[in-house]
């Protein structure tokens, strides 16, 4: 399964582990995406039938939407985030001698770090759109929302706002704080990988490299 050591130190995998691990990927794809897919397909049936077909397909497409920007979004921060921390980094980093663990991460993330950036930003982005597009119903009743003839006797506002507007504004919040979260830690660990954070002492304290 594992061959010999590479020219950096690091274990190969052979053509039979390699295949192992793309079967094993496109089955948990394929058990992830498989029922939803079912799911989708009885809807699309269901609403046919019943000659509503355009409101699935109005789900659907802000479903999409939602996806792409919501993933578009929080993986932009994300990349723009380790690729800052990589652009920033010392040019001199000290190490703790031959057997240094992060010598390996520095060499390899360093070869590609555009697409080292690229890739927890999908990975983040991804997870992201997924679970944002389960919040399509909020965006569609922002977008068709309708006034309630009510005002708010303590803001001066319509009802409505409480009902169509402050649900989505929320959720936007929530995202782009969520998105700054993960950003700062991401920031943090390629700072620390490129020699940008050192842990000095046994207490654990962060200094400048």
């Amino acid at each position: 399964m594992v061959t010999a050591r590479g020219p950096v130190g690091r274990p190969t995998l052979s053509r039979r582990a390699k295949i192992l691990i793309g079967i094993a990927v496109a089955l948990l794809v394929l058990l992830l995406i498989g029922p939803r897919v079912i799911s989708l397909s009885t809807d699309w049936l269901w609403f046919s039938d019943v000659g509503y077909s355009s409101v699935m397909s109005t789900m659907l497409v802000t479903r999409l939407i939602v996806f792409l920007v919501a993933g578009v979004m929080v993986g932009a921060i994300v990349f723009a985030s380790v690729y800052v921390a990589y652009r920033t980094r010392p040019d001199f980093v000290a190490s703790s001698g031959p057997g240094d663990p992060l010598a390996r991460y520095r060499e390899t993330l360093g070869k590609k770090p555009w697409l080292s950036a690229l890739i927890p930003g999908v990975i983040f982005g991804g997870i992201a759109g997924l679970i944002s597009q389960a919040s399509w119903a909020t965006v569609q009743t922002f977008l068709h929302k309708e006034s309630f003839g009510v005002t708010d006797p303590e803001f001066g506002m319509d009802i409505s706002f409480y009902a169509f507007g402050l649900p989505f504004y929320r959720m936007v919040l929530n995202w782009l704080f969520v998105a700054v979260v993960i950003a700062f830690f991401a920031n943090l660990v390629t700072h620390y990988v490129f020699g940008g954070l050192r842990l000095a002492g046994r207490e654990g304290t962060l200094t400048r490299a």
